[in-house]
């Protein structure tokens, strides 16, 4: 395993990406390693992101492109629930 890395953010906006980054590590330790899989275990536990718009803002979100405290919260729900199964 890889020496972890530790980041003081400098703002909210920096500090909400740098979550993101932990929950999308996060998924590729859990087996999740690219952005089809990633976007497949997403829309498997939440299908509101099936639809175009918000299926194109979780692929934003997934390539730093965007934050959201609510899909960083649906986030963290996934992989709660990955980890119990």
């Amino acid at each position: 395993m890889e020496k972890e890395i530790l980041i003081k953010p400098a703002s909210k906006d920096l500090a909400a990406k740098v979550q993101a980054l932990k929950l999308i590590n996060e998924f590729a330790v859990l087996g999740f390693n690219s952005r089809g899989a990633f976007m497949a275990i997403v829309c498997h536990y939440f299908s509101k992101y099936k639809n175009k718009r918000d299926n194109l803002r979780l692929s934003n979100w997934y390539y730093g492109k965007f934050t959201d405290d609510k899909m960083q919260s649906d986030m963290e729900i996934v992989i709660n629930k990955l980890k119990t199964e």
